[in-house]
């Protein structure tokens, strides 16, 4: 799977063929109130299908990764991710060992979705 990661959301639809799926993750250390989300759209901005589901996490990076695993799970063609946090981006690349396991489901995931066309 080959993606344009784009950092923070710019609103527009994807510039290629393929789905853009835009997440988040919302952390409250002083509750259980924690939640993830995605949104999948076509390249005309229709939304396509999307998600949120109340989650346990350790921090606001750790949502935002459960978040980016829960998406590209679903093995659709994504052609761009957007998020808010730039450690996601960057932990794929070199994950510390708090963050391993889900980047690497992460990884597996995002290997086994169809490329773009």
């Amino acid at each position: 799977m080959v993606v344009k990661w784009i950092l923070m959301s710019n609103g527009f639809p994807p510039s290629s063929n393929g789905l853009k799926f835009n997440l988040d993750g919302s952390f409250n250390k002083n509750s259980l109130l924690n939640g993830i989300g995605g949104v999948f759209r076509n390249h005309e901005g229709t939304w396509i299908t999307g998600f949120y589901r109340k989650i346990r996490g350790i921090n606001h990076t750790h949502m935002e990764l459960q978040a980016l695993h829960e998406g590209v799970s679903y093995n659709l063609c994504i052609s761009e991710i957007e998020t808010d946090a730039s450690e996601v981006i960057n932990f794929l690349e070199q994950p510390p060992p708090l963050y391993a396991n889900i980047v690497n489901a992460c990884r597996s995931a995002m290997r086994k979705s169809p490329d773009p066309a």
